[in-house]
């Protein structure tokens, strides 16, 4: 595993920075690198071949907020994107009790939108499209990192299919079971138990605003609907993991049948064609980095998905390793150093950590099946609604 190891043979391949994990982060990554001259190799343990789309809706959607959208334009991928297929939410609603909803409307903040609603196939689609047109990448699919190994100022990179190559920098964005994170030693600290959700593939049948996304919570869950393309959208209900295993067990007539007390009054008529379970576990890495060594993304972080902004931290992530490790490139400066790293971990840490923890703190407290802690939640959202200070400074701290 992770140690000193000296290897004679001189021939071995050798690159500025090897990605581990060739998903929406790592190839914008990569991308962004190429881009400004980099030698970059990205490994991944998948086969990410997507040319074409079924009709339907896949299951994986993100929603990307503004300053995502602008790194996707900056690095070329935006232009990429089947635009049929991605939706833009003006509305964003949440209530528990309709009497207390909290509304916001992008028109009344002087934006045409808060971001978009993305298939995550349309969106690796666009990476993998851009990535051909980048000559010093080079993209490896369906092999896996099995070690690695410090000597000196570098890293000697094993892959599973007997490869051994060099690098002065490696970026693992290898998701949540990341392989690099746990090879290099970072530990992380896990918040709470397994959070379980159903997810749904809907047809609408009645006319509804395609560009609002709600969100209505219960104490054994929150339920919300991500409009997409043409009349079909996609439900998530969260719960404990017996009562989501009884839901998907159902059959879909009677889980239309169970949705109807759950969902507002036009959303009444749905038909659901599609429907599987998932789980996820929330952490955060103690540390970002080694020497010549960071992780970004789901390897280093995990939200509650209740906020949808999972996706968007790892692109906050990208943007500033980006910007820090071309910048010092550029001054000659050692761009894989403790000390760059360091400075790019101190960039992030803080902003990421307080999305957690409120992300944390909302899913505790719209939990609580306490009657005065209802009170207080519903009253909070009252408040929030009616003050248009706290819903902007709300909007632009989740659009940037």
């Amino acid at each position: 595993m992770f140690e000193s190891y000296f290897i004679t043979d001189m021939s071995i391949e050798n690159y500025d920075v090897i990605i581990i994990g060739g998903n929406m982060i790592g190839s914008a990554l990569a991308i962004g690198l190429a881009k400004s001259d980099w030698n970059v190799l990205v490994i991944e343990k998948k086969k990410l071949v997507y040319s074409s789309f079924e009709e339907y809706p896949y299951f994986n959607v993100s929603s990307i907020n503004l300053s995502s959208v602008s790194l996707l334009k900056k690095i070329g991928v935006w232009k990429n994107l089947i635009h049929s297929r991605v939706t833009q939410n003006t509305v964003l609603e949440v209530w528990e009790n309709w009497n207390f909803r909290l509304t916001f409307r992008a028109s009344y903040f002087g934006l045409k939108n808060f971001g978009y609603i993305v298939e995550n196939r349309n969106l690796q689609f666009a990476l993998q499209k851009e990535i051909t047109s980048c000559k010093n990448i080079k993209f490896l699919h369906s092999i896996r990192l099995t070690n690695l190994f410090r000597r000196k100022n570098s890293w000697e990179v094993h892959l599973s299919d007997n490869q051994m190559l060099s690098t002065n920098l490696i970026v693992g964005a290898d998701g949540p079971m990341s392989t690099v994170r746990w090879l290099s030693k970072i530990r992380r600290i896990k918040y709470g138990e397994k959070l379980y959700c159903i997810l749904m593939k809907v047809q609408t049948k009645q006319k509804i605003n395609k560009h609002s996304i709600w969100q209505k919570f219960f104490s054994e869950g929150p339920i919300a609907f991500l409009p997409l393309f043409k009349n079909r959208d996609c439900l998530i209900l969260h719960g404990k993991r017996q009562k989501i295993e009884s839901l998907c067990k159902m059959s879909v007539k009677s889980l239309e049948k169970y949705l109807l007390l759950k969902i507002p009054e036009k959303l009444k008529k749905i038909e659901i064609f599609e429907k599987k379970m998932v789980y996820f576990r929330r952490f955060h890495a103690k540390s970002y980095f080694k020497e010549g060594l960071v992780i970004i993304g789901d390897a280093a972080h995990v939200i509650h998905p209740l906020v949808g902004q999972g996706l968007n931290l790892g692109y906050k992530d990208v943007e500033r390793l980006l910007s820090f490790l071309t910048s010092y490139k550029d001054k000659g400066i050692c761009f894989y150093s403790k000390g760059m790293l360091s400075e790019y971990q101190d960039s992030r840490l803080f902003d990421n950590y307080i999305m957690q923890l409120s992300t944390e703190m909302i899913y505790r407290l719209f939990s609580s099946k306490n009657y005065w802690i209802k009170k207080i939640r519903n009253e909070l959202l009252k408040l929030i609604n009616r003050s248009d200070l706290i819903k902007k400074i709300i909007v632009q701290y989740a659009s940037e």
